[in-house]
């Protein structure tokens, strides 16, 4: 796991280096990575203690609930399109928050 973890932080960490131009983009994009791997984590648990596997789900649960929220209250002055994606995927991302809150609790 611990590959599956430094290739997540490294991907973190382009995304700014990448997407420096589209911060609507980066902010999407850094809420797929953290949901990704947030699910890789429930279905993998990795750590010894079940507590562990569950601290780390929500931990990474608030990350994309403080990064979305982030996101919908950046000024952009991109087209119509990008904020719709946005909501879509705002709406994804909370809907897969739950499920995976649901399976780990």
């Amino acid at each position: 796991y611990g590959l599956l973890f430094n290739l997540r932080n490294l991907m973190f960490a382009m995304c700014p280096i990448f997407l420096c131009d589209a911060p609507t983009l980066l902010v999407i994009f850094m809420t797929l990575i953290v949901c990704v791997f947030m699910g890789l984590q429930c279905w993998l648990q990795p750590w010894k203690f079940q507590v562990v596997n569950r601290c780390d789900a929500i931990v990474a649960g608030l990350m994309i609930v403080v990064m979305t929220g982030a996101g919908l209250l950046m000024e952009d002055h991109q087209d119509q399109a990008v904020d719709s994606l946005t909501t879509f995927v705002s709406i994804m991302f909370y809907s897969s928050l739950t499920v995976a809150l649901v399976l780990i609790l």
